[in-house]
């Protein structure tokens, strides 16, 4: 790990140096003024800069850190100075720690490691919100996250798209309730997963920013925090319109031909590849003598043939 060290006295500058190389740590150069510091952040990108607050020349610690700051590297500030003005300055810069001197040895090497871990932890965490935030962009059904008083709080861009509107940001404060043309059945489903505790599915028509509506199938579920308490809800949406479409036309067909197959005039059987009777119509209802509950599904052709109809 490199620390850049930034120091105006010498002497003090020296024993600091000699104590972070104690600490196994690597000192690859000391700067003595603000200027000198941001020249050589850029050059090293040192892993912390242990920073004096009052340094020689126009440029202090302080303001040295802020230019820095866009380089993401943490930054402890060392000052003699412990007055309230100058800690409320430094601050704005977002430092990681301050040591006061003088100080013990262990205090430093404490702050640091704190320092260097948080620093980590907080690299993973940005690297894990980008991923999800990576996803929440790119992904294809809708994502709608809801606060305690059911307002939207979160959404994709699919989500925007996916209602009409221009923007995520646009949906952002707006009452769940009103993307739905029937919120009276998410608000049973939501009443079960209370007693329940798991995720909720369902299928309802949507509507629009433009008042139009669409099918959606939608995966609810609340969210809690570390205590239990209910924060929320989150639900993933699916335009289903299109297989809403197709269902009808299905059932249509489905109508149309049953109603051939009923008044044929013929008397007609269905069986399966087992023999299994599955359907038969009215004529031949008539003509066995038989009632089709009689024989639908449980029944197979040869047992009913010869011992109903050839026996009858």
């Amino acid at each position: 790990m490199k620390i850049l060290l930034v120091e105006d006295e010498s002497i003090e500058a020296m024993d600091i140096k000699q104590t972070l190389e104690s600490f196994g740590y690597e000192v690859p150069y000391v700067a003595s003024s603000g200027e000198e510091a941001i020249k050589k952040a850029l050059e090293i990108m040192p892993d912390l800069i242990l920073m004096d607050i009052i340094l020689k020349g126009e440029t202090d610690g302080v303001e040295a850190a802020s230019r820095i700051k866009s380089l993401d590297i943490p930054v402890i500030y060392l000052t003699a100075h412990s007055e309230e003005s100058t800690i409320e300055k430094a601050k704005l810069t977002e430092p990681y720690g301050y040591i006061i001197k003088p100080y013990e040895h262990t205090e430093l090497k404490y702050a640091i490691e704190l320092a260097l871990y948080k620093h980590k932890t907080e690299i993973k965490l940005k690297e894990s919100e980008k991923q999800y935030r990576s996803i929440l962009e790119n992904i294809q059904d809708a994502y709608v996250r809801v606060n305690t008083d059911g307002r939207i709080i979160m959404v994709s861009p699919s989500a925007a798209s996916m209602y009409g509107f221009d923007s995520p940001q646009e949906m952002i404060g707006i009452p769940a309730i009103s993307l739905y043309k029937n919120p009276e059945r998410r608000s049973i489903v939501l009443g079960d997963l209370k007693k329940e505790v798991q995720v909720g599915n369902f299928e309802g028509e949507a509507l629009r920013k433009d008042g139009t509506s669409f099918w959606v199938s939608i995966s609810i579920q609340f969210i809690y925090d570390d205590e239990g308490q209910i924060q929320g809800t989150e639900a993933f949406i699916r335009n289903i319109t299109q297989r809403k479409k197709a269902e009808n036309e299905i059932k249509k067909s489905e109508n149309y031909y049953k109603a051939i197959f009923e008044h044929t005039g013929a008397a007609t059987v269905i069986i399966e590849e087992d023999t299994t009777i599955s359907l038969a119509n009215a004529e031949f209802e008539r003509l066995s003598g038989y009632p089709r509950e009689e024989i639908q599904g449980k029944r197979s052709w040869t047992e009913f043939v010869e011992k109903k109809i050839l026996k009858k």
